[in-house]
């Protein structure tokens, strides 16, 4: 299984009771620079006038949508806190001390809890001489009060990959992370809006890396917290505020306010298409609010489990941005909501439902059942509720037991899955069922096709054995689909893909020869770099198949959604580990059209699906996730998009 993987010291995670997932926060505002041109003549960038109040704007959003109770800090104070949020503005919000608080919010939430980060002031870029994990060659960075100090040859910016590492952590305890930065990293002058008005941009430059900050928080834990980042505009944009007199505000934060309040409930999907509308219609066309991570989770809830598929009205059909790649068939039905929300609340009613009509490798078209009354927004959300299986190849399964078919439950259920069928006797199969003897309470035992026992079903009489057996054979099938679908070498592809537990290569440079053998160890640390050798821009994703079937999206990292990666530009994932020994399978997609290849991840199958959930023993969040889905569809050539596959095999080390 992939883990991600970070530095970690001596905290425990702390448990939970039966409280509910609680909301922390950390709120950054920088209007007064130590350092600024109003501190000193030959400084490149000037001081701010509205972040801090947009800190105080985000805050007040927060605890009317959420019922927060937030710190409040008293007049000319720079620091405030209470239980569950710090807020630093101007000289308090240095780097060690930013760095400090979200530290400490991680360390003390709990699993399920969520820590925002909300950081309003300059952002810039640090040129990368030291870790070289980033194609640009440079480092996004926040800067704190006491940045860019005259004649420092060692910069005291606060590097994207920090913040990285400390969400990484985060993640691993089983704690959400958001942030939201009204920043950005372009060094664009004035920006002549309303009135006066200041970049939240400063020009990059060449400093030794910052001594990095060390959190002593551990690594521990049950992992499945998820990350969702929100910026206030594209990498080459300004972050804009706007305002007359001593009256200044963050577009973006003023947006995102707007839309927390309006819509509490929504989705982070639904909260960033609201903000960019809301910047786009107050007419700044030129800045565009950026989202990724678990777009389809809520402020506080927990990340959902269900794939949604972009769709949009086209006369009397609706095309959905989903084709042969996602898995989609012919027959398939949908359920079409205004919102991500709406797709995934309990009890919500659909606008509309519709069947596939057509489909080809990317997209497809939607039949209604009856004309939408009133007509459907232009913008729609699609979740399958009838999976419609066609001939295309059947999972084939050996049941060895000592009962005849005719008069086996084991045989039963197998028969009634659409997606299986049982192999002949001698006949070639993928998994086997074993059950020792003709009694019913003996277990089904799962076997790979090697022999590698794969899971523990238990008893064929026990309430819930025919979903354990379909989730556990459904994870193998999906997977094997997707290997199925024809692919092509990476130079054909015009992709390349670098593994290596060397963590310090610049990213355009693989030390691992293209010749050799994927040999890879057992948990320790490992980057991956992908480079788009072709000379187009292309989307490219990257998943892993894990020894237990279970698929996991590397890039895009945290199930966002990348800009297409330019000719020959290359980048490098956050490390992570691999925790079991045995044969991986990275599945390398690239296309001229964006995918949502979020939605073929799925968990491993579990160990063991004998009793109850034991939250102790199992994946806390197994418990709680939505049955898998379907995904069929017939194999077609590559046209557009590609895919290539590489195998690894994950071993100890000599001497362990």
């Amino acid at each position: 299984m992939v883990r991600w993987w970070f530095l970690a010291l001596a905290l425990l995670v702390p448990a939970r009771a039966d409280a509910a997932p609680a909301i922390r926060g950390v709120f950054v505002g920088i209007d007064s620079y130590l350092y600024s041109s109003a501190h000193n003549a030959d400084a490149e960038f000037d001081d701010l006038k509205g972040a801090v109040a947009d800190a105080g704007t985000f805050k007040r959003a927060l605890e009317a949508a959420y019922r927060l109770d937030l710190d409040r800090p008293d007049a000319g104070q720079c620091r405030s806190a209470n239980a569950i949020s710090i807020t630093l503005t101007n000289q308090c919000a240095t780097r060690i001390a930013i760095l400090e608080a979200f530290a400490a919010q991680i360390g003390a939430a709990a699993v399920g809890d969520t820590v925002l980060f909300y950081f309003a002031g300059h952002g810039s870029r640090l040129a990368d001489d030291q870790v070289f994990d980033q194609a640009s060659g440079y480092n996004s960075t926040l800067l704190p009060v006491d940045a860019r100090k005259p004649g420092a040859t060692q910069s005291t910016e606060i590097l994207d990959r920090e913040i990285r590492v400390l969400i990484d952590i985060a993640s691993a305890r089983g704690v959400n992370v958001v942030t939201v930065f009204d920043a950005c990293n372009s060094g664009t002058g004035a920006r002549g809006e309303i009135g006066e008005g200041r970049s939240r941009g400063v020009d990059p430059v060449a400093a030794r890396p910052p001594v990095p900050f060390r959190a002593r928080l551990a690594a521990s834990g049950p992992g499945g917290g998820y990350r969702v980042h929100f910026g206030a505009a594209r990498d080459d944009e300004e972050a804009r505020e706007v305002g007359r007199g001593d009256s200044f505000n963050g577009v973006f934060t003023t947006a995102f306010a707007q839309a927390l309040v309006a819509r509490p409930d929504a989705t982070f999907g639904d909260i960033a298409t609201a903000v960019r509308l809301k910047v786009e219609q107050g007419g700044h066309k030129n800045q565009h609010p950026q989202a990724e991570g678990a777009l389809r989770a809520r402020l506080g809830g927990g990340g959902a489990g269900v794939a949604l598929f972009e769709a949009s009205a086209a006369g009397g059909d609706v095309e959905m941005t989903a084709g042969r790649l996602l898995g989609m068939t012919a027959g398939s039905r949908f359920a079409l909501f205004a919102s991500e929300s709406d797709a995934v609340a309990d009890g919500s009613l659909p606008l509309a439902l519709g069947t596939i009509a057509s489909f080809d490798d990317a997209r497809s078209v939607l039949r209604l059942d009856a004309p939408a009354v009133p007509a459907l927004p232009a913008r729609l959300v699609a979740r399958e509720v009838e999976h419609a299986w066609t001939g295309a190849a059947r999972l084939r399964v050996a049941i060895n037991e000592g009962v005849a078919p005719a008069e086996s439950r084991l045989v039963a259920a197998v028969r009634a899955l659409p997606f299986v069928e049982i192999a002949g006797q001698g006949e070639p199969a993928l998994l086997k069922l074993l059950r020792r003897g003709d009694a019913e309470q003996a277990p089904v035992l799962v076997f790979a096709r090697d022999g590698t026992g794969l899971t523990r079903l238990g008893e064929v009489v026990r309430p819930g054995f025919e979903e354990a057996l379909r989730q556990a054979l459904l994870a193998v099938y999906n997977a094997e689909r997707l290997l199925a679908l024809p692919s092509r070498p990476l130079a054909e592809a015009g992709v390349q893909l670098c593994l290596s537990h060397r963590l310090d290569h610049p990213v355009a440079q693989c030390p691992e020869p293209d010749d050799r053998q994927r040999r890879l160890v057992i948990d320790r640390p490992l980057a991956m770099t992908i480079t788009n050798a072709g000379d187009i821009a292309r989307h490219v994703a990257v998943l892993v198949i894990d020894d237990r079937y279970g698929i996991t999206q590397l890039v895009p990292a945290h199930q966002g959604r990348d800009p297409p990666m330019e000719p020959m530009a290359s980048q490098r994932t956050p490390a992570f580990k691999l925790d079991t020994t045995g044969l991986y399978r990275f599945v390398v997609i690239a296309s001229d059209a964006p995918m949502a290849t979020a939605a073929l991840e799925q968990p491993a199958v579990r160990r063991s699906f004998d009793g109850a959930c034991d939250r102790e023993v199992e994946d806390p969040g197994l418990c709680d996730r939505v049955a898998l889905g379907g995904r069929d569809g017939a194999a077609a050539s590559p046209g557009a998009w590609t895919i290539s596959i590489e195998d690894a095999l994950v071993e100890r080390e000599v001497g362990r």
